[in-house]
C-alpha cells in the first residue's frame, strides 16, 4: 500500500483513472526520485535522467485509464524509463553500442518481489534518507563508506572522540533503518551495509 492520503489502492487507482491531480501527485511522489536514480545507471547526467522519467510519467498520465493495479503502474514506469534511457544511449553513439546483457534483459518489475527493481528502489530510497541525516551523522557516513576511513581516522579528521564516531555511525544506521524498515524489512536488515557501499561508490 502506498503511503498516500487515499483510503486504499483501489481508491487511488479509481481517482487516477478519473484524472484527479492529487492521485497523480501521489504516484509521482512515490516513484519519481527512485526512477531518476535508477535511470542514471544508463544516462550520463542526472538532468537527462530527470527528462526521461518526466516523459515516462507523461506517458503514464496519457494511459491512466488502462491500469487496474499499482504494480502495473510501477512496471510501466520502470520499463518505459529503462527503454527510453537505452534508446538515448544508442542514439548518442556513432557506432553500435553493446548494452550489457543483464541490462538488456532487465525485466522491471514483474512483481514487488522482483529483486532487481526492489534493489534499485532501496538504493534510491537510501540516497534520499542520507540527505536527511543530521550533519554529523552524514559526515561520519560519508567518511566511512565513501572515503573508506577507519574509526580512528574519522575521529582525527572531525576532531571528535572515537566513541563519538561510533555513536554517530550507529545513530545514522538506526535512523536509516527506522525510515526504511517498514517498506524494505529484509533488504534493510540484511543488506544495509552493502547497499551503503554501493550507493557511496557514485555519491
Amino acid at each position: 500500500m502506498l503511503n498516500t492520503g487515499f483510503h486504499n489502492e483501489e481508491h487511488l487507482l479509481h481517482q487516477f483513472a478519473a484524472g484527479e491531480q492529487a492521485a497523480f501527485e501521489a504516484i509521482f511522489n512515490e516513484w519519481y526520485a527512485r526512477l531518476v536514480f535508477f535511470v542514471q545507471r544508463f544516462s550520463p547526467s542526472k538532468e537527462e535522467a530527470e527528462d526521461i522519467v518526466t516523459e515516462s510519467f507523461t506517458k503514464l498520465w496519457m494511459n491512466r485509464e488502462n491500469f487496474d493495479a499499482i504494480n502495473k503502474i510501477r512496471s510501466f514506469l520502470y520499463i518505459t524509463s529503462r527503454n527510453a534511457a537505452i534508446d538515448a544511449l544508442r542514439r548518442r553513439s556513432k557506432a553500435a553500442i553493446q548494452i550489457p546483457l543483464e541490462d538488456q534483459n532487465l525485466e522491471l518489475p514483474a512483481s514487488p518481489g522482483d529483486l532487481e527493481s526492489i534493489h534499485a528502489e532501496v538504493i534510491g530510497a537510501i540516497f534520499l534518507e542520507i540527505e536527511k541525516l543530521p550533519k554529523k551523522c552524514k559526515q561520519v557516513m560519508l567518511l566511512t563508506y565513501k572515503e573508506g576511513l577507519s574509526t580512528q581516522e574519522i575521529a582525527g579528521k572531525l576532531n571528535i572522540s572515537v566513541s563519538n564516531v561510533t555513536s554517530q555511525r550507529s545513530r545514522a544506521v538506526s535512523l536509516l533503518k527506522i525510515a526504511l524498515l517498514n517498506k524494505y524489512p529484509i533488504l534493510v536488515n540484511i543488506l544495509l551495509p552493502e547497499l551503503l557501499k554501493q550507493l557511496f561508490k557514485n555519491y
